[in-house]
């Protein structure tokens, strides 16, 4: 049974789709998915499953499924375009749209190769290159300029702005064949081939449900991708108390429950050299975005995600470059990621260049996570609040041909450097800088030196040395007597 003071319900929202706060699970977080299945009052009705946890003042949506409507208008854009420019557009007017419709997958036949349908509620339709087909470019547009923006952090209510696809089902899952479950979803490729397919999104939400089974969009099997505003939210608000569960209580102790959510999954490695993004908003996520191979991102901001880029490359060959021109992660556990393992591990060489600011979270972040080194490049970021200033600590794990570059760090000498080490142990870099280290050393001599392993040629007796020493990586001198050191910024 449901109760609602504001007395919203009549008669004829008998059969509507409807997703409840907090009630889909013990812990408080996950909410419950279900239909009207009977009508009492403007204030009350019953729903067609029970909820695990029995919730007050908790927040809920509901609405007629919308899914059918719109993927109807899907097939209509493609079968038009197909058969005439080329190009078709589905237009969304500002408002809610519930999407509550049953994923669908499965295997497709097509005359040049066997490929499968992906896993989404929105199917985007698989076109082939048989009898000289054109690419078909399919945009899904919302009202201009108007995808849902980041909420204030004091604000107790959901970011619903202008047109907002809301994920009204909570049963989705990783299938190794037809990929993850996603809200917008195309074929998933299985033998080198693509859909012939540039999908446009603009100005369009996303709303998911807390602790989400979904993704928000998932175009790993189109040619191109050419993306505008998108927005994708989870059904949450950053501060506490209120009839949402907050963001802040998301973490890795729902990675489990959660580890396949991400916001975007780009074009897969090989595909036909347009992977444009403008301006992403990811929120809640496990992963704000997925890429793999020319990706071009302008705008990208992830809060509350667990890593808030991804690579995951695969092994096929090397993957061209992927530039994220202004990526902000704020309040992630983890700023960049290529795992070596698991469904989205990172197994091809993914040069990468970054411009990011980052927030740091509580008990520390984890800036690149690349433990099997694939990632090549540089990822330059700001200092926030002094949190990363000086002499810090270590952002890298892996990551060996990830250069970072601290831009709060300016170039010049460094007043009073962290001291120098003791013999035989590693020094690093934490000023992530490339730098100029000038070692003396006194009643005594230095006889060895590596810098990340490697052996420098050091001369017999010598008291004075000057290398450069990259950033993030470590000298580890050899000496007796007293060794003091000198460090400028580059």
């Amino acid at each position: 049974m449901l109760t609602s003071a504001s007395n919203p319900f009549v008669c004829t929202d008998v059969g509507k789709s409807i997703i409840v706060a907090k009630a889909g699970g013990s812990s408080g977080f996950a909410p419950l998915s279900a239909t009207i299945s009977s009508f009492q009052s403007a204030g009350q009705v019953t729903l067609s499953a029970t909820a695990t946890l029995a919730v007050s003042g908790a927040g809920a949506i509901y609405g007629t499924d919308d899914t059918t409507a719109i993927q109807n208008a899907v097939n209509a854009a493609v079968t038009y375009a197909s058969n005439n420019f080329g190009a078709a557009e589905v237009l969304f007017a500002g408002g809610i749209y519930c999407i509550a419709g049953a994923p669908v997958s499965g295997g497709v036949s097509v005359t040049n190769g066997a490929l499968n349908l992906g896993n989404a509620q929105i199917q985007l339709p698989y076109i082939d290159t048989a009898s000289g087909r054109q690419k078909v470019s399919l945009s899904l547009r919302g009202l201009a300029g108007h995808p849902s923006p980041p909420p204030h952090w004091n604000q107790t209510t959901l970011v619903t702005d202008g047109a907002v696809l809301a994920c009204m089902r909570t049963d989705g899952a990783y299938n190794a064949t037809y990929g993850p479950t996603s809200v917008i979803g195309s074929p998933v490729d299985t033998g080198g081939l693509f859909s012939n397919l540039r999908a446009a999104i603009d100005n369009l939400s996303i709303l998911l449900p807390y602790e989400s089974t979904y993704c928000g969009v998932d175009l790993f099997g189109c040619g191109q991708m050419d993306l505008g505003r998108l927005s994708v939210t989870c059904m949450a608000t950053p501060p506490s108390g209120t009839p949402w569960p907050q963001y802040e209580n998301w973490g890795p102790a729902n990675v489990a429950q959660a580890s396949n959510m991400f916001a975007l999954r780009s074009p897969a490695l090989g595909n036909n050299d347009q992977s444009a993004l403008y301006d992403l908003t990811a929120y809640g996520m496990a992963c704000g975005v997925m890429f793999t191979d020319h990706l071009s991102a302008s705008n990208v901001r992830c809060v509350y995600c667990i890593n808030a880029i991804q690579a995951i490359a695969s092994a096929s060959n090397d993957s061209h470059l992927c530039y994220f021109a202004n990526l902000s992660a704020e309040l992630c556990q983890t700023w960049i990621a290529a795992n070596n393992s698991g469904g989205y591990a990172c197994n091809a060489p993914t040069p990468l260049i970054v411009n990011a600011h980052f927030e740091h979270v509580a008990g520390g972040s984890v800036g690149v996570y690349d433990p099997g080194n694939k990632l090549y490049g540089q990822v330059s970021f700001e200092n926030l609040g002094g949190i990363y200033s000086g002499y810090t600590f270590n952002l890298l794990t892996g990551a060996a041909n990830i250069k970072l570059v601290l831009l709060h760090n300016g170039p010049g000498p460094v007043s009073s450097p962290a001291a120098a080490p003791g013999n035989n142990v590693a020094w690093p870099n934490y000023y992530y800088r490339d730098a100029e280290i000038t070692l003396s050393v006194s009643a005594g001599s230095l006889s060895a030196l590596t810098i990340n392993g490697v052996a420098q040629t050091v001369p017999a007796g010598t008291t004075f040395y000057r290398f450069t020493l990259p950033s993030g990586q470590s000298y580890t001198p050899t000496y007796t007597g007293t060794l003091t050191h000198t460090v400028t910024l580059f």
